[in-house]
C-alpha cells in the first residue's frame, strides 16, 4: 500500500536533487549566450552603418556611448522589475520585452540615409534607438535580473551570485574576438543578422528555463535589507561616479588609437576585449590575484 508513494516521494526527491545540479549551469549557460549575443550586435550593428559614414572613430564612439547608455538604461529596469515586482510579474514583463524586439528583427539600422550637410551623430543616434535600441535593452537587462533570480534560490552560492558576472563577460569577450576573426570574413551582414535573431530565440527559452529553475528552487526568507541599509547615499554617489571611469578610459583610448594610430574599422576591438577581460578576472570565482577585503 505505501510503494507507490515511496515511490513517487523517491521520484520528486530526485527530480529536485538532479534540478539543483543544473541550476549553476543554466544560469551560467544562459548569461553566457546573452552577453555573446549583445558583443555580438556591436560590432555587426557598427559594420552596417559604416558604408553610410564612413570608418571615422567618431562613428564607433557614438555607437558605444550609444551601447553603453542603452545597458545602464537596460540594468535599471532590471532593478525595478527586481525590486518592484513579483515573480511571475517579472517574467511577463520581460517576455513581454522580449516579444517585442521581433518587431525590429531582422537587425538594420541602414534605412534612410544621413543629412548631406553637417554632422550625422544624431542620426545615428536616432536611427540605433528606433531600430535596434529595445533588442539590446532587452539583453542587457538579462544579466542583473538573471543574477536576482539565482540569489533568490536555495543554492549554496546564491548568496553571492556576482561570480556570474565572469560567465557573462567571457562570452562578450568571446564574441568580440570570434566577430573580426571569424563571424565577419565568413558570413554576409543579412546573414549575420538571420543568425543573430536564431540566437536570440534560443537565448528565449534558455531564460526561461532560468526561470522555472528560479521558481522551482526559490527561498523567501534570505533577507537584503541589513546589507542594503548599510549603503548610504554618500557611497552609492561616489560608486556610480567611479563607473564613469572606466568607460571614459575605454573610449578616451579607443579614439586615440583609431584617430593617431590606425583608423582601421573594428580596431577598437583590443582595448575592449582588455576591458573585458579584468572584468572577467575581477568577478571570477576564485580570481588570480586576491582582492583585498
Amino acid at each position: 500500500m505505501n510503494s507507490a508513494p515511496d515511490g513517487l516521494v523517491l521520484l520528486g526527491r530526485a527530480t529536485g536533487t538532479i534540478s539543483a545540479r543544473v541550476l549553476l549551469p543554466s544560469y551560467a549557460s544562459t548569461l553566457f549566450i546573452s552577453a555573446a549575443l549583445l558583443f555580438l550586435m556591436q560590432p555587426m550593428l557598427t559594420k552596417m552603418v559604416l558604408p553610410q559614414l564612413g570608418g571615422a572613430p567618431s562613428v564607433w564612439n557614438t555607437c558605444l556611448c550609444f551601447f553603453q547608455a542603452t545597458l545602464l538604461l537596460g540594468y535599471l529596469y532590471a532593478h525595478f522589475s527586481a525590486t518592484r515586482l513579483g515573480a511571475r510579474a517579472q517574467l511577463g514583463a520581460h517576455v513581454l520585452v522580449l516579444v517585442l524586439t521581433v518587431l525590429f528583427l531582422p537587425l538594420d539600422p541602414t534605412a534612410g540615409p544621413p543629412p548631406p550637410n553637417g554632422t550625422p551623430v544624431f542620426w545615428l543616434l536616432k536611427r540605433l534607438a528606433t531600430t535596434v535600441g529595445i533588442p539590446f535593452f532587452a539583453i542587457s537587462a538579462t544579466a542583473p535580473l538573471l543574477q536576482r533570480w539565482f540569489s533568490r534560490t536555495d543554492h549554496h552560492a546564491a548568496r553571492d551570485p556576482y561570480f556570474l558576472y565572469a560567465s557573462s563577460n567571457a562570452g562578450s569577450l568571446s564574441a568580440l574576438l570570434l566577430y573580426p576573426l571569424v563571424v565577419e570574413p565568413s558570413l554576409p551582414l543579412a546573414e549575420q543578422s538571420r543568425i543573430w535573431s536564431a540566437g536570440l530565440s534560443a537565448l528565449a527559452g534558455a531564460i526561461a528555463l532560468c526561470w522555472l529553475g528560479y521558481r522551482r528552487r526559490e527561498i523567501t526568507s534570505r533577507s537584503e535589507a541589513s546589507v542594503a541599509g548599510s549603503v548610504g547615499i554618500a557611497d552609492r554617489l561616489r560608486w556610480i561616479a567611479y563607473s564613469f571611469v572606466p568607460s571614459s578610459l575605454l573610449l578616451a583610448v579607443t579614439a586615440y588609437i583609431t584617430t593617431d594610430l590606425a583608423a582601421a574599422p573594428l580596431f577598437w576591438v583590443v582595448p575592449l576585449a582588455l576591458y573585458l577581460l579584468t572584468f572577467t578576472l575581477v568577478f571570477a570565482r576564485h580570481p588570480p590575484v586576491p582582492i583585498a577585503g
